[in-house]
């Protein structure tokens, strides 16, 4: 079986793509830190910026509107064993939408709290 330029551009884009869920601290949010999911591509080429450009999205390394991170996952499905972190993209799925930067420090308490539940109902 022979693959095609877009399965193949589409396996190079999920096997170095980078999930994950951020919690940065920070001096440019009220709360103090930024928490997020993430979609970064590290390994930038041509070629998966001409993908990105036909997913719609203006090609960059990093990704975190929720919009965008959707987009991203679409090339994902059925895929999952050649993304490098496994439990980054299940909680990025699970999370992407639903994680909001918080504001004040009950609501880092309340995103923390979100984000472990989610890792701890994702299967092993």
């Amino acid at each position: 079986m022979t693959l095609s330029y877009e399965e193949l551009t589409r396996i190079l884009m999920v096997s170095t793509m980078r999930p994950s869920i951020t919690c940065q601290k920070t001096t440019s949010r009220a709360c103090g830190y930024i928490i997020r999911p993430e979609i970064r591509f590290p390994r930038f080429t041509g070629r998966v910026a001409q993908y990105l450009e036909s997913l719609g999205l203006v090609p960059r390394e990093l990704y975190a509107k929720p919009e965008e991170i959707n987009r991203i996952l679409t090339i994902t499905k059925g895929m999952d064993e050649f993304v490098p972190d496994h439990e980054g993209l299940m909680l990025v799925r699970a999370l992407n939408g639903r994680l909001k930067q918080p504001k004040n420090h009950e609501e880092v308490v309340e995103a923390l709290q979100m984000i472990e539940d989610a890792r701890l109902s994702e299967p092993s």
